[in-house]
């Protein structure tokens, strides 16, 4: 007798036994309980902290021209990577529950133990405890991260990323070179003065009013981030002001020390992409002003939805624990390259729903709360139906 048909005849008498004795129906029901989420939660903490890395990763890439500049420190690097981890996690954390419950049955169906399962009469909805409870903990914490943790984690986000751009900007102040990356501004410092940021010699050019523009020239400038809003500061000493007036009058004018304020929240806006503003607002915030009639439909629509999403998809790890139990009782996700390719699949099809009704109601053909449930009504839909053809089948 081979010897996993053995093991499987050895389980099952264990399992009939333990399953059968009607003083202690708790005392089995509890034995299965712990045994599946024995096999299920480390796969799924392990699958959680490497997606968390994975994902991590691909964010650090992408504000890489920000993160990898002069003037970041580790410490901040690090600390960047700490604030993007509770937006990601509230993501992670149900594809984390899907895949540790499939690779968990993967697991048990490889060692003989669904077989025995079956063997000892224990049917597929006796499985379910163990990935119901996994799924219930992880959508509370998903719900946690993404409601609580990861509004004010993107808010801390977004002033980091516009405290980086503004030190940024005056950093990239190089003696003897243009710097046009502020609209309708061109500076031009000349050789590095002995103060460090104060270089000798400095050109503005400033169109920002288009009827009216300027140049100043400063024999010593020094250039310094404003702390309470985003705009650069320069303290000019020495130079004069030329100025064309739109009635074509020419004025210059010579200054001892003067003062200017360049207004950076273009330039910060573009570096701090990464994060909407509709993520770092608080679910009270985000209901409140999706119901103010003076702002524009979209944005009214875009903030709704984001609303519905933070209970969605919490709500999706419980119903991927469910609907990974099913596809595991079926019987078809014989080892482990299946089974990735099961929740691989099932994943991306839930996120192209998401993205298909996010689509649909910022268009305003479809409801902000159709288009945030609608994936998950058709996850437990098609849940509820592979366990019904699974018992059905049952001999």
């Amino acid at each position: 007798m081979p010897a996993s048909v053995r093991n499987s005849t050895i389980s099952a008498a264990k399992w009939r036994r333990s399953s059968n004795v009607r003083t202690q129906p708790f005392a089995a029901e509890m034995l299965l309980f712990g045994y599946i989420l024995r096999h299920c939660l480390p796969a799924a903490v392990g699958t959680c902290l490497g997606l968390n890395l994975v994902f991590l990763l691909v964010q650090w890439l992408k504000i890489s021209e920000l993160a990898f500049a002069r003037g970041v420190s580790l410490g901040e690097m690090a600390r960047l990577g700490g604030l993007f981890l509770p937006q990601l996690a509230a993501l992670t954390v149900p594809i984390s529950a899907l895949t540790g419950v499939l690779l968990g049955f993967g697991a048990l169906g490889a060692g003989g133990e669904l077989m025995a399962f079956r063997a000892g009469g224990i049917p597929p909805r006796r499985w379910l405890p163990a990935p119901i409870a996994l799924g219930a903990m992880a959508a509370v914490l998903s719900w946690a991260l993404g409601s609580w943790l990861a509004p004010y984690c993107a808010a801390e986000l977004a002033r980091t990323f516009a405290d980086l751009a503004r030190r940024q900007v005056a950093s990239s102040l190089v003696p003897g070179q243009f710097f046009e990356q502020i609209p309708r501004v061109v500076l031009y410092p000349g050789t590095a003065g002995r103060g460090g940021p104060s270089p000798a010699g400095f050109m503005i050019h400033d169109c920002r009013e288009r009827n009216a523009c300027r140049t100043l020239f400063a024999e010593r400038a020094r250039v310094e981030p404003r702390p309470d809003r985003n705009a650069l500061g320069l303290k000019l000493e020495r130079g004069e002001a030329h100025q064309l007036g739109s009635d074509g009058v020419y004025t210059v004018a010579g200054f001892a020390r003067g003062q200017l304020d360049l207004d950076l929240e273009w330039l910060v806006s573009v570096k701090a992409r990464f994060v909407a503003e509709a993520e770092r607002l608080s679910s009270e915030e985000l209901l409140r002003r999706s119901d103010e009639d003076s702002r524009p439909e979209r944005e009214r629509r875009v903030l709704a939805v984001t609303w519905h999403r933070r209970f969605a998809v919490p709500l999706a790890a419980l119903l991927f624990s469910v609907w990974g139990t099913v596809l595991a009782a079926g019987g078809g996700l014989r080892g482990w390259q299946r089974t990735l390719a099961a929740a691989l699949l099932s994943v991306t099809v839930y996120y192209l729903l998401l993205r298909l009704g996010d689509a649909l109601a910022h268009a305003g053909a479809a409801s902000p709360a159709l288009a945030a449930w609608l994936p998950d009504a058709l996850l437990a839909a098609l849940a509820g139906f592979r366990l019904w053809w699974v018992e059905r089948s049952r001999p």
